[in-house]
């Protein structure tokens, strides 16, 4: 917490489900819930990495969002951080912050909300207007319950906990203003009142947003790391809201805030050392963030930079925690006796140079990485359902678990409603046929695939497989498979031929976008590679030709198509052949901001008939992976 004179300020965590901390996916789930869950909650980093995030300096309000601020921030520390933490103050109402969220997110960063619940910002004084116990009794149910809608139609993944530091004695809703160490007048008989009151207070709102099938939060808990007072009965543990509630576990730990306070004994790493115990205590094994810490600069005793080499020393390497996250408190405010403290990392061009050179450490990342959606390769367990449709006889399941990767078909990911093979043929359903088909694969041992075929010349057909009515849009997507096409029907004057693509809704109304995979010919039957972004069939936004990387003859290729998803700037759409670029577009990739709608994940299409197609080895990514 940030006091005006000589209390702490605290930094949030960042929540993460620890099921899995390698971020591995060891026994995927058919049940669209639980892939959802699996891929907006933040996980911890593997391979002993660190986030790097930040409070970007966003006023004493800690509430005063800009994207600019996040951006001068990085180019203080030069370097990009996984989130950017504000504060939302019940004071300003008890509503859902999208404008800040944006700003946040159109940085690339995650939002990390602090829900902050205070009728002002005077400290030491217990807070009536929203009590713990008010919160419990559901005062503002109503109010927080409209949060978690918003915050569901907005689908934006966010990073979140609720009145932080409340072992300290600043905060109104700290544990010394709600009940303190008394037994008797809530709850448990055997529990203290002041943390019980917190506890229970931060899962009845979880609840809420669990009620209202809020997937995409990560919910964190914020603890200062020496209790005050520094009481038994405020120690972390009591006020923790347990594994069941909890991601991601993250505390503060500051070294002197002021120039009258004394240096000695408040170095990082002797701090840590003094209250471990008060951590060991919470016996859990979410992943730890250290969710604010700093010093101020011109001590007479002390200097800035020597102390934060000690704490970055002590992240990297100590004995008691494995810290998988870090986000340094960056902000100078002045005290009553008009004295500056001054924990920007920018106070002097040395703590500047000596900040940059601690995050520059390779264990520090700036991005998280991307989680695991979905990958087959259609080995033994998986099979076509021939009898088996969603609404009409143009569509056939793909069903089973593959035994080498443990994923289940159809494909339940970005809450699709349905996924399947679609049949669009002529009336004797002939046109088209699909079979799990065993064939030498792209390493040359034999494999299952996924073989395809379009048999008449008629312009209509197609069958892709298609993951239908999505309803969990992400920013980012990433697909890659192997692929095989014959190459009879390519050589072909002015033929086409798509093997990828997706629409959004209203595409077919012409108020949507379609983003697509083409391989053209030439007046010569000389194939090549078309990358477009449209919003109807004869009108494109934008489109790339490629003629320099060449389309493979009867032989196996990998594609990737990744994009990132936006109506602005920002929008990426990139296309890959075995690793070369195809077309990697940079501007919008939707229209009117529709969400997509369906993913034509192996599309057979064009106007050359007959035509085969084999896919193998599926895999979808939130992100691109390393």
């Amino acid at each position: 917490m940030k006091l005006s004179i000589t209390i702490i300020i605290l930094l949030f965590l960042t929540g993460c489900n620890n099921s899995n901390s390698s971020g591995e996916n060891n026994s995927p789930q058919t049940e669209v819930e639980e892939t959802i869950t699996r891929a907006t909650k933040l996980l911890p980093p593997a391979d002993n990495k660190i986030y790097f995030g930040a409070f970007p300096d966003f006023g004493g309000s800690e509430d005063d969002v800009t994207s600019q601020k996040v951006r001068d921030f990085e180019a203080i520390a030069n370097k990009k951080i996984v989130w950017a933490c504000f504060s939302k103050n019940w004071f300003n109402g008890i509503k859902y912050p999208k404008e800040h969220i944006h700003a946040i997110n159109d940085t690339r960063s995650i939002p990390y909300v602090r829900l902050m619940p205070r009728s002002d910002e005077t400290q030491g004084v217990a807070e009536t207007q929203f009590s713990l116990q008010k919160i419990i009794d559901g005062d503002f149910d109503t109010e927080l319950k409209q949060w978690a809608k918003d915050a569901k139609e907005d689908n934006i993944p966010l990073l979140v906990d609720f009145a932080v530091e409340a072992n300290g004695n600043w905060f109104g809703y700290s544990g010394v203003f709600n009940g303190a160490d008394k037994k008797d007048g809530y709850g448990n008989p055997n529990y203290p009142d002041g943390p019980e009151r917190y506890r229970d207070a931060y899962r009845h709102i979880i609840d809420i947003f669990k009620q209202e099938e809020v997937n995409h939060i990560t919910w964190f808990y914020h603890f200062n790391y020496s209790s005050f007072p520094n009481k038994e009965w405020n120690q972390p543990k009591y006020y923790y809201p347990g594994d069941n509630y909890i991601d991601w576990i993250g505390f503060s730990l500051y070294g002197v805030q002021t120039l009258d306070e004394e240096w000695e004994g408040l170095g990082f790493s002797t701090q840590l050392e003094d209250y471990i115990d008060s951590y060991k205590e919470l016996n859990s094994t979410k992943p730890i963030a250290l969710l604010e810490f700093g010093v101020t600069d011109f001590h007479q005793d002390g200097n800035k930079s020597i102390w934060l080499k000690d704490a970055f020393k002590t992240i990297l390497d100590n004995p008691y925690i494995k810290f998988s996250a870090i986000s340094p408190w960056h902000e100078n405010w002045e005290n009553e006796d008009e004295t500056v403290s001054t924990l920007r990392l920018d106070s002097s061009l040395e703590v500047q140079k000596t900040f940059r050179d601690l995050v520059k450490n390779e264990r520090f990342i700036s991005s998280v990485e991307p989680t695991l959606l979905f990958k087959s390769g259609f080995e033994d367990g998986v099979y076509i359902d021939h009898t088996s449709y969603l609404d009409s006889e143009e569509y056939r399941y793909i069903k089973g678990t593959d035994n080498k990767t443990g994923f289940s078909w159809p494909i339940s990911i970005l809450g699709a409603k349905e996924s399947a093979l679609h049949y669009i043929e002529d009336d004797n359903h002939q046109a088209v046929q699909s079979e799990i088909q065993t064939i030498i694969g792209h390493n040359g041992d034999y494999t299952k695939t996924l073989y395809s075929i379009e048999n008449y010349d008629l312009g209509i057909t197609q069958n892709p497989y298609e993951i239908l009515n999505i309803q969990e849009g992400k920013k980012d997507l990433y697909i890659k498979y192997w692929m095989k096409m014959d190459s009879a029907s390519l050589f072909k004057p002015d033929m086409w031929r798509a093997i990828f693509e997706y629409k959004t809704k209203e595409y077919a109304k012409n108020d949507g976008f379609r983003l697509i995979a083409f391989i053209y010919t030439d007046d010569d039957g000389v194939p090549y590679w078309h990358w477009q972004g449209d919003k109807n069939p004869e009108n494109s936004i934008w489109e790339i030709d490629n003629k320099t990387v060449p389309v493979p003859k009867d032989e196996w290729f990998m594609t990737e198509f990744y994009w990132h998803w936006s109506e602005g700037d920002d929008g990426r759409a990139l296309w890959k052949i075995n690793g070369k670029v195809i077309g990697d577009h940079y501007g919008p990739t939707t229209r009117n901001s529709k969400p997509i709608d369906f993913i034509m994940l192996t599309q057979i299409y064009g106007d050359v008939n007959p035509k085969y197609q084999w896919i193998d080895d599926i895999e979808i990514w939130d992100g691109i992976p390393n």
